[in-house]
């Protein structure tokens, strides 16, 4: 009786490992997943979903800092850009501010059109789409 009773709880607590690997093996994964991977994944769903989308951003531009200039240009352009779609235009637009005076101290041409390509998304969305235009042609400069 007594090793009935001692490999029923060897089972249970080798089945409890089991599920314990099963639910933490994706987490492990998807934490070590490459940042410009994340971040397509993300860029996938910033227009359905922009304020888990921001929350998610910022987030990642909390706790990685990139050795790649270039994927934190990307981070900063697509949270302000969630930031718009999620209707909070203010840090939005402080955002493109301080980015596009990131922009003119490093004479960082990129940085200057994620700024213009957010004031761009704002103007669009707040129905001025000449405005829209004037910054995304500038941008492309």
């Amino acid at each position: 009786m007594a090793t009935r009773e001692r490999d029923r709880r060897l089972f249970f607590a080798a089945f409890a490992f089991a599920i314990a690997m099963l639910l933490l093996v994706p987490f492990a994964v998807l934490a070590a997943e490459p940042l410009a991977a994340r971040l397509a994944e993300i860029e996938g769903r910033l227009v359905a979903f922009p304020r888990a989308s921001a929350t998610e951003l910022a987030q990642i531009a909390a706790d990685e800092t990139s050795a790649d200039p270039g994927l934190e240009r990307q981070v900063k352009t697509m949270y302000g850009l969630a930031l718009v779609l999620s209707n909070r235009t203010t840090e939005a637009l402080d955002l493109a501010d301080g980015l596009q005076a990131a922009a003119a101290s490093a004479n960082d041409p990129a940085l200057r059109a994620g700024a213009l390509l957010i004031r761009s998304d704002y103007e669009g969305w707040a129905g001025n789409s000449a405005k829209a235009h004037e910054f995304a042609a500038h941008a492309r400069e």
